[in-house]
């Protein structure tokens, strides 16, 4: 048979798995949850070098090229069915399924599988190695499935025709956000309608190139941040409040910073409990439409976060 187009889902899937060293390719057994879609990048930096008019060429235009780093990146989208994929972007998991930053930036391989329908002698899969993951953005809103967007930073991909084994999707049913709130500071749920919440996990990454190769030689983690971001119905005041520090605020006041606030996600028996500490309000507007809901936005930000998940 001749070469086919493919349907991204039917004839393609995504598996991942931790590598023990930087950028050494490992097995992949492991979906992220059930996935979307999936964008991968190829950069060159190719650069155009012009010099003053020779015999036939003239400064205008290009006489050669320089080819700088080879630069990969690639995105995910997925619904979430399990909370393990945060360990990539966190660093740790301990215990059953307590999930924390860590100093450390782990690597991992993936492999995009394209089965093409014509023939098999021009199946594709491209194995991404030294991958890191630079941001993770979880979101949940009324009636939705709770999905992620993660970013990732590779060091190479290599492109071969054997496909790897095929991984059973997860079992578990896909996370929402019924049953679940928002406690302001822990233990104390707000009151207002949540219409929706995100959850914004960010690393910054240093990918290191050498003089040697136009590949990257080693990877990263830097400075990591956590931001909440939930809206809701107006109630009453204390959201704005909170986001000025007081009812008439002072030169020297502050915004209102909670020790610790909780998100908990709920789904049958299983549940997800995400604690943040040291979360001071950061953003707060207001939107007052005609003969609609008044609605706030609120931006909080948080020095560190712990989730724990309940998978009994």
């Amino acid at each position: 048979m001749a070469n086919s187009e493919a349907i991204a889902g039917v004839h393609s899937y995504l598996l991942y798995g931790k590598e023990s060293t930087y950028n050494s390719p490992v097995a992949v057994t492991t979906h992220l949850g059930l996935v979307n879609s999936f964008k991968a990048n190829i950069t060159n930096n190719s650069v155009g070098n012009r010099g003053f008019k020779g015999d036939t060429a003239g400064g205008r235009d290009i006489v050669k090229w320089t080819h700088g780093n080879l630069e990969y990146d690639f995105s995910v989208d997925f619904k979430v069915t399990n909370w393990a994929f945060l360990e990539l972007v966190m660093g740790k998991v301990t215990g059953t399924y307590t999930y924390t930053g860590f100093a450390t930036q782990p690597s991992f391989t993936f492999a995009h599988n394209i089965d093409n329908p014509g023939t098999s002698a021009t199946d594709q899969e491209d194995t991404y190695s030294g991958g890191l993951a630079e941001n993770c953005v979880i979101r949940a809103s009324v009636g939705e499935p709770v999905t992620s967007t993660m970013d990732f930073k590779a060091a190479k991909n290599v492109i071969d025709t054997t496909l790897s084994s095929v991984v059973a999707l997860p079992s578990e049913n896909v996370y929402t956000f019924l049953g679940g709130n928002i406690e302001l500071p822990a233990t104390s749920a707000i009151l207002n309608i949540i219409d929706s919440v995100e959850i914004s996990i960010r690393n910054t990454l240093h990918m290191l190139y050498g003089v040697a190769s136009r590949l990257a030689q080693n990877g990263l983690g830097a400075e990591r941040e956590y931001i909440v971001k939930f809206t809701v119905k107006y109630l009453d005041n204390a959201l704005i409040t909170a986001a000025q520090g007081a009812t008439s605020p002072t030169a020297i006041g502050a915004p209102t910073t909670h020790a610790t606030i909780e998100l908990n996600f709920v789904n049958g028996t299983r549940s997800a409990v995400f604690t943040f500490t040291d979360c001071p309000v950061d953003q707060f507007s207001q939107l007052a439409e005609l003969n609609n809901p008044i609605a706030e936005d609120v931006t909080i930000l948080a020095r560190t976060l712990s989730v724990l998940e309940d998978n009994t």
